[in-house]
């Protein structure tokens, strides 16, 4: 268990509205941020600088989650006075064949996991206009608290690339053909109620992460944002699918139930049998993952059918509310619920084998899960869906849409396209 001093931590008030541009300026090696829904204003950030990174190149879900709890600092239980993980944690990134249990693929690049812990971390409660700064190394960088007070200039700016040319793993005729395979064992009632089948596209190249997430945050802000990079993986994000939040041993799960195109603002949602039957599945699967957890008051329902657009796409969100059981944890909470079940399906292991039988390339980050598990046994985390990811082989998206037996594949095969656009255009730059 690696220890650490309680020392004060850094207060800075009134923080500048543009403070987390200002500090993307710094380079931090993790930022993870959780916005409001619907208006899309930032509630909480945390950004780390000088990371330890530990990067787990084969692994279980349960020695990966042995490795991050050995790896949070050790420190008080959350007392209400300071925003949850500000007195230090972990950001972690898990991805999805550790998690669903399958063989990982010998040419995947990237690692089962990756865990940073911030040499300098900085929370900010946007709420009340405060950062929180704890820093390992003593007081904070004078270029933090700069950056946080609104000093100095914001120059993210590059010369154009040359446009990335973006194929896709699997075309519309085959991702029909493998969809409709799936489809042919599933209906309500049965093991297999639906499946959520994906879509990678690749490009050859590289883009600068911290201002391709940059740009990102402009033009899709969504309800968590992610950005952290190591010298062999790059990732960003901007996900409307949480997982779940927890401090003090109460937590919010949420699930993301079925999706919509639509072209304006007038759109009125009417949702169909089949975009219900879409969201009872993943109502289905969240309700089960979270129930062994719960203690004896059992789970509320915080919200039921819940409307909330991003990026041309409407989707019906749902949410529980419970406690854990005594005995369980953060990392029990994240593990039970990855990959969520609305970037795999239900029931869930009938689901993730239509998977694993359908998608011949392998997932690697995508369906995974992203979190800033706090040393004060709070996380905040989410699936590492609507993201991209770099390396030495290029540029990486991958999306998926939920095929149930009323599906149209070829129209699920062109969602799993779109949702892709806001990453290929922030990539652009």
């Amino acid at each position: 268990m690696i220890t650490t001093d309680l020392r004060p931590l850094d207060v800075v008030t009134g923080i500048a509205p543009d403070a987390v541009a200002r500090l993307l300026t710094q380079s931090p090696d993790f930022v993870f941020e959780r916005l409001d829904p619907h208006s899309r204003h930032p509630v909480q950030t945390h950004l780390g600088f000088a990371a330890d990174v530990q990067q787990i190149a084969e692994g279980t879900a349960d020695s990966i989650f042995a490795t991050l709890r050995s790896s949070l600092p050790a420190q008080a239980p959350h007392n209400g006075v300071v925003p949850q993980g500000a007195t230090g944690g972990v950001m972690a990134l898990i991805g999805y064949e550790p998690l669903a249990a399958q063989s990982r693929h010998p040419e995947e690049p990237t690692p089962a996991a990756i865990l940073l812990r911030a040499g300098t971390l900085v929370t900010l409660d946007h709420g009340s206009g405060k950062a929180w700064i704890r820093s390992e190394g003593g007081d904070a960088p004078e270029s933090i608290l700069d950056a946080l007070r609104g000093k100095g200039s914001i120059n993210l700016a590059q010369a154009p690339a040359q446009p990335l040319e973006w194929t896709p793993a699997i075309m519309e005729e085959a991702f029909d053909a493998v969809a409709r395979l799936a489809q042919s064992d599933m209906a309500p009632g049965r093991p297999l109620e639906g499946a959520v089948l994906s879509v990678r596209l690749t490009a050859p190249g590289h883009r600068d992460p911290v201002r391709s997430y940059s740009k990102l945050r402009e033009i899709n802000p969504s309800t968590y944002m992610f950005l952290l990079q190591t010298s062999e993986i790059q990732a960003w994000g901007a996900t409307s699918l949480g997982l779940a939040r927890m401090q003090s041993g109460t937590y919010l799960a949420e699930t993301d139930g079925a999706t919509r195109p639509y072209e304006d603002e007038s759109f009125v949602w009417a949702p169909t049998a089949k975009e219900i039957a879409e969201y009872d599945v993943v109502v289905g699967a969240l309700r089960d993952a979270l129930g062994p957890l719960t203690d004896a008051e059992g789970l509320t329902f915080a919200s039921e059918m819940e409307e909330r657009r991003f990026f041309k796409l409407a989707h019906l969100f749902a949410a529980f509310t419970g406690r854990l059981a005594a005995g369980r944890d953060a990392a029990d909470l994240v593990g039970a619920l990855s990959p969520h079940g609305a970037a795999v399906g239900y029931h869930r292991q009938p689901a993730l084998d239509a998977i694993e039988a359908a998608e011949t390339t392998p997932r690697g980050p995508f369906a995974g899960t992203v979190a800033f598990f706090g040393s004060d046994g709070s996380v905040d985390s989410c699936a590492f869906t609507r993201s991209m990811w770099q390396t030495a082989q290029g540029l990486f998206v991958h999306a998926g849409a939920k095929v149930v037996p009323d599906s149209i594949p070829v129209e699920e095969y062109r969602e799993c396209v779109l949702k892709t656009r806001a990453l290929r255009e922030c990539a652009e730059l």
